[in-house]
């Protein structure tokens, strides 16, 4: 959690708490180094905040439980695959390769998802904001070839 540029760190081992400050942090994060062994799920208002005007303070460990927490917590249907795709840019261009990692898998995992008639759209969407380039959708026949010989 940081307040003024400043940040501070507190212990717990319960499944809820209460933190104690003196003003209203700017952002949080629950899971400082990043060496919880728990997912994290934000409100979108912390998240986005988060991504705002904190990321940049969090160390690599930090930013890798954030990428592996939205992607698990999207797999899972825990948090909207919406919010999650809003903070996949930022992260996708992360000086840490597992960062990016994380944040591309998870692109190309929602892909999956998407309506027929947004994938074109989804598509344009890979290629800017992820820099990816996805399989263009004549493969489709092929990969429903291998799927019946399957």
């Amino acid at each position: 959690m940081a307040n003024s540029g400043s940040r501070y760190s507190h212990r717990q081992s319960y499944i809820r708490t209460e933190i104690p400050v003196r003003a209203s942090p700017a952002w949080i994060w629950p899971n400082s180094h990043g060496s919880g062994y728990y997912r994290s799920a934000l409100a979108p208002a912390l998240l986005n905040a988060l991504l705002r005007e904190g990321y940049e303070e969090l160390t690599e460990p930090e930013r890798l439980a954030l990428a592996g927490d939205l992607e698990l917590l999207a797999a899972r249907g825990e948090i909207p695959a919406a919010e999650v795709l809003s903070a996949l840019p930022r992260m996708a261009h992360d000086p840490e390769a597992r960062v990016r990692t994380h944040a591309q898998a998870t692109a190309l995992m929602v892909c999956a998802l998407v309506a027929e008639k947004q994938r074109t759209r989804y598509a344009a969407w890979l290629r800017t904001a992820m820099g990816l380039i996805p399989m263009a959708p004549e493969q489709a026949s092929s990969i429903e070839e291998f799927l019946r010989s399957q």
